[in-house]
């Protein structure tokens, strides 16, 4: 999400607020669609060793939705994902990854431990008025990724942001006449005072949002913020009827998840909570969070595990962790087995091909695909 349209259907509010955008002709959207498939993230299904300490909505667009926002972005196009689960390479042994090495400084909110911080939805520093807030810093933390620092109009608060929740990025400089807005949830939690950190992968040509978030000059206030209540996801307070919870996340759906994880993790409430966690990533060197996830791993071994899947990693590469894509035997291999027990629960997040093969559309209640045919149920679902 922080990097994806997460919040599809938050579009026909934005749009009584924000400027219509050009509406690409279909030959355009069709070209973009072909060209954004290879930087798709795919959903890999092998697993690392449970012991390894190893390292995370997007609905489909309407029409009406297609024709208001630019199909700039690899997450607004449907591919037929279903169809690769019928193709998938043979599986390598299960193995524990290979670290990766970062010669930046990692921002505290990538390397320090979970915090709970909740705060109730409804008391948010950023309002449903758009509010300009100041560039702070920028740090690589990958060859296509940053995290940005932004401070917050009132300097001595917190953002209070309700977990789980999401925040709209705006600007009106990226294509001229247009505004454009964007879903990212924040990595940073509400014990941070005066500031608020995005994890951002630029998508370069395909990204206008995020890849004007990576050129504007540290001390811009170009882009503008807002929360409207429709950016309120599943709340804290609710996971403990929870006992054990699946996070099946794809690419830039992590950042959602890590806000959940602070929770999960950081409140010695959710301790007797089990999570396991099956994220997908192209390649090694291009893991989001993976530092972050390594480390939570590593501080609480009874109650995370991290498995790691990749899509594109070169044959030849150290990667000694999991390869291919997220299928039913590997979701069953890393989960109990569906029953009507509400204590068990499924959370997906990733780009809309990867909603439409595991669980059906973001922004449908009805649950589809490879999770109903494992026996979950709607009300075990939970579509980020």
């Amino acid at each position: 999400h922080g990097l994806c349209m997460s919040q599809p259907r938050c579009h026909k509010l934005l749009l009584s607020a924000a400027a219509a955008t050009r509406r690409p002709s279909s030959t355009a959207v069709a070209a973009a669609a072909v060209s954004s498939f290879a930087t798709l993230p795919r959903f890999v299904s092998t697993v690392t060793s449970p012991t390894a300490t190893t390292t995370a909505s997007r609905a489909p667009l309407t029409r009406q939705q297609y024709q208001s926002y630019p199909p700039s972005h690899p997450h607004h196009h449907h591919h037929h994902y279903r169809n690769l689960l019928t193709t998938l390479p043979r599986r390598r042994p299960a193995t524990a990854r290979t670290m990766s090495t970062s010669t930046t400084k990692l921002p505290s909110t990538l390397t320090g431990p979970p915090v709970a911080a909740y705060v109730a939805p409804g008391a948010c520093q950023l309002t449903s008025d758009p509010t300009p807030c100041r560039l702070v810093s920028r740090t690589a933390v990958s060859e296509t990724s940053s995290v940005l620092r932004f401070a917050l109009p009132q300097a001595g608060l917190p953002l209070n942001l309700a977990t789980c929740a999401c925040l709209l990025a705006q600007s009106s400089s990226i294509v001229p006449g247009d505004t454009t807005t964007r879903p990212y949830t924040p990595i940073s939690t509400n014990a941070n005072v005066g500031y608020f950190d995005l994890l951002v992968k630029n998508y370069g040509e395909q990204g206008l949002m995020s890849r004007h978030l990576h050129e504007i000059e540290i001390g811009s206030t170009d882009i503008s913020f807002f929360h409207i209540p429709f950016n309120v996801k599943l709340q804290a307070p609710e996971f403990k009827r929870y006992k054990q919870v699946l996070m099946l996340i794809g690419g830039t759906g992590v950042t959602p998840m890590i806000q959940a994880l602070h929770e999960l993790l950081g409140n010695p409430a959710n301790k007797d909570i089990k999570v396991t966690v099956l994220y997908g990533s192209r390649v090694a060197n291009d893991i989001l969070g993976q530092e972050l996830l390594d480390h939570w791993a590593q501080l609480h071994p009874d109650q995370l595990t991290v498995h790691h899947v990749l899509s594109h990693e070169p044959d030849d590469s150290p990667w000694s962790g999991g390869r291919g894509y997220i299928d039913p035997d590997w979701i069953a291999r890393v989960f109990p087995p569906a029953t009507r027990d509400d204590g068990l629960g499924v959370w997906v997040c990733g780009p809309p091909p990867m909603y439409k093969a595991l669980c059906g559309p973001r922004d449908e209640k009805e649950v589809t695909g490879v999770l109903a045919e494992l026996g979950f149920a709607a009300e075990q679902v939970y579509k980020y």
